[in-house]
């Protein structure tokens, strides 16, 4: 009996000593992923680019004599999603060598100078065998 009574104590030590180290890991980890902010931003970004796609096609659709209450709501609708498309957008990292004028132009430059260098040693090519 003494035997099946120290088990049953040295299991509930064990067990304390196993859920205060749990708790204490548990401490440890952060209250959420930093590197989840991005991730979630664009995809909260895509919800709103749907959204407000939704909304300019329901405001095509309605007819002229629309009742003013759903315009006052479709145009509430609208200024909320454009309110937060500019908060996620200060929450997406931007690559400013692909964004900017200078870096879109530049790239528009070499896709076009690798489009013509194809054609050129295609047309060279089709000399060389014909």
């Amino acid at each position: 009996m003494i035997d099946a009574k120290q088990q049953v104590i040295t299991s509930i030590v064990q067990a304390r000593t196993n859920l205060e180290s749990a708790l204490a890991d548990l401490e440890k980890l952060p209250a959420f992923d930093p590197s989840s902010v991005p991730f979630t931003a664009h995809a909260l970004s895509n919800f709103l680019t749907v959204s407000e796609g939704t909304l300019d096609l329901l405001s095509q659709a309605l007819p002229p004599d629309v009742s003013p209450e759903v315009s006052r709501l479709l145009n509430g609708l609208k200024h909320a999603t454009d309110l937060m498309t500019r908060t996620v957008s200060h929450l997406i990292p931007i690559r400013p060598s692909v964004t900017s004028n200078y870096g879109l132009k530049k790239l528009i430059l070499r896709t076009w100078s690798n489009a013509r260098a194809g054609s050129t040693s295609a047309l060279h090519s089709r000399r060389t065998f014909a």
